[in-house]
């Protein structure tokens, strides 16, 4: 879905997780995604991840946002709000790496419309909307943490005209960076946008 009205735009959205990077096992069978859509225990949507207190390296989720297409001259207040916590939190000796968070637009060949017999370009690219934010490292378990994202950029100052747009949150989930992390579970609870 693309938000093509000039009208700025406010509110929850859905979670809707495009894509999970997988844990590679020697058993195909047993391959699973780091992260998955479920329910808490109040049947609220949610997107939980794999324990991650073994994995060394940062693996990545994307989560579905609707395509910003003002520059961000226009809309210079817009901005994306995440609330997620961690649903175990183990951290023993050791240390972890912190999830981030970034805006990405994938732009798309359009398929050619009417009489046009060439698509609008020739090969899927990819552009960054934000920043990298890193959410804060907490010293302990807390129920719910807020991280916003500020200074996203629109899909027109960057993109062709007439391509198809996708734009979606790339999380970088936590890690472990050192020591023996006896749990690390996470999940994102909310996505909400501003001034979109």
């Amino acid at each position: 879905m693309m938000i093509s009205s000039t009208t700025p735009r406010s509110g929850n959205i859905p979670l809707i997780l495009l894509g999970s990077e997988r844990v590679q096992n020697l058993d195909p069978t047993l391959e699973y995604p780091y992260a998955f859509s479920t329910c808490n225990a109040q049947g609220i949507p949610i997107v939980e991840t794999v324990s991650l207190h073994a994995e060394n390296s940062q693996k990545s989720i994307a989560l579905w946002l609707p395509t910003p297409l003002l520059p961000i001259a226009e809309q210079p207040e817009r901005s994306l709000t995440i609330v997620w916590a961690y649903s175990s939190w183990g951290i023993g000796n050791g240390t972890i790496h912190d999830p981030t968070f970034q805006v990405i637009l994938r732009s798309r060949p359009s398929r050619p419309a009417g009489s046009a017999m060439r698509f609008t370009s020739k090969a899927e690219q990819v552009f960054q909307l934000s920043t990298e934010v890193a959410a804060p490292n907490p010293s302990a378990f807390f129920d719910h943490w807020v991280t916003t994202i500020e200074g996203i950029k629109g899909a027109g100052e960057l993109a062709p005209h007439g391509e198809d747009f996708q734009c979606y949150l790339r999380v970088k989930l936590p890690a472990r960076a050192s020591g023996s992390p006896t749990s690390i579970r996470w999940q994102i609870h909310g996505l909400a946008v501003d001034q979109w």
